[in-house]
């Protein structure tokens, strides 16, 4: 029982500095699209609203014939571009990135108390502090605190590529 207990403790603290690793990284990823699409939204917003694509400055530099060429062209562009800012300003609402970070960040603090728990139980079984009947009663314990931060994640889920990434960090730690 002593090796089961301890092995099954190993795998646990494993699988949540995965999962916490996972969520941190499905975070800040979060993050930058939140960032990426309200910079898009802003130098969008900057070109049409300066008057740029209404080809204001061109009407001095261009002769008059290729000017009202060229005209319909910037206002079509200038109507695209309001359009493609309106489109991701919506895009970014409905899919209210921040809110995701937040939720991942959330769940992955409560890994790491979690992970906290499990490698101090493990260290006090190791040292001889913990029994492996005490360890067992404290691994359900930090069971149902990883359920907890499981069902906290509700559908903010890490993606594979975010698990995959997770994973290699944690092996790589563990090497070091």
């Amino acid at each position: 029982m002593p090796n089961n207990v301890l092995t099954a403790a190993a795998e646990m603290l494993h699988n949540v500095r995965v999962l916490k690793r996972a969520h941190f990284i499905a975070g800040a990823r979060k993050a930058a699209l939140a960032t990426l699409i309200a910079l898009a939204i802003i130098v969008i917003n900057a070109l049409v609203g300066s008057g740029i694509l209404a080809g204001k400055e061109l009407s001095g530099v261009l002769d008059g014939g290729l000017f009202e060429r060229v005209l319909p062209w910037l206002k079509l562009a200038a109507g695209a571009c309001a359009f493609l800012a309106a489109a991701l300003a919506g895009v970014q609402s409905t899919l209210d990135f921040k809110k995701q970070e937040g939720v991942h960040k959330k769940v992955a603090e409560m890994f790491v108390a979690v992970e906290a728990d499990l490698a101090q139980m493990i260290a006090a079984h190791s040292d001889g502090i913990m029994s492996a009947e005490q360890l067992s009663n404290k691994l359900e314990e930090a069971g149902d605190a990883y359920h907890q931060a499981t069902v906290q994640s509700g559908v903010c889920l890490p993606t594979d590529r975010d698990f995959a990434r997770a994973r290699k960090k944690v092996v790589a730690e563990r090497g070091r």
